[in-house]
């Protein structure tokens, strides 16, 4: 049976705890953009944004599907790759000692066998260098894909024209 999202407003939800507190760092320059003045007097405007670093992890059904049928190790492996991904880069370097220390691990088998789970299931894949691994931009990446991939042969984008049903 589907269970049906409940109908609400944010207003309803109260105020969020979290965002009395947040500290949110922020970069400005000026841009391209201009305002005008009650005189006509046009002065840059000044662009501010986020300027925390993040990891965009892609939600679909489907990716959701696949990342809730990992194991508890590799689920863990994959939000550990998530925060140690480089702005831009489409490859992580698993540095096992850290990761088994931060997560009191202490046989490497249970290391291999997680990044084992992730290749079978198209997280990660070997290069040819030992202990870095390809990440998939399809689900997780750190950076703007567009001007990663946008010369590079192989890689196409779509266009979407139309809201689908999962994200409503």
């Amino acid at each position: 049976m589907r269970e049906l999202k409940p109908k609400f407003t944010e207003t309803d939800l109260g105020a969020n705890p979290f965002a009395q507190s947040v500290q949110i760092p922020t970069r400005s320059f000026t841009g391209k953009e201009y305002f005008a003045d009650e005189d006509g007097d046009k002065f840059p405007k000044e662009i501010i944004w986020d300027a925390g670093v993040c990891t965009k992890l892609y939600s679909s059904p489907e990716n959701r599907v696949i990342v809730n049928n990992l194991s508890d190790k590799a689920k863990s492996l994959f939000l550990w790759v998530a925060f140690e991904l480089e702005v831009g880069k489409d490859f992580v370097w698993i540095n096992r000692t850290r990761y088994m220390s931060e997560l009191n691990i202490s046989s490497t088998t249970t290391v291999s066998n997680a990044i084992n789970e992730l290749v079978r299931y198209g997280f990660l894949s070997h290069s040819s260098v030992k202990g870095v691994y390809w990440i998939n931009p399809g689900f997780l990446f750190n950076g703007s894909r567009i001007k990663k991939y946008i010369k590079k042969e192989g890689f196409s984008f779509k266009s979407v024209k139309e809201q689908s049903q999962w994200s409503k």
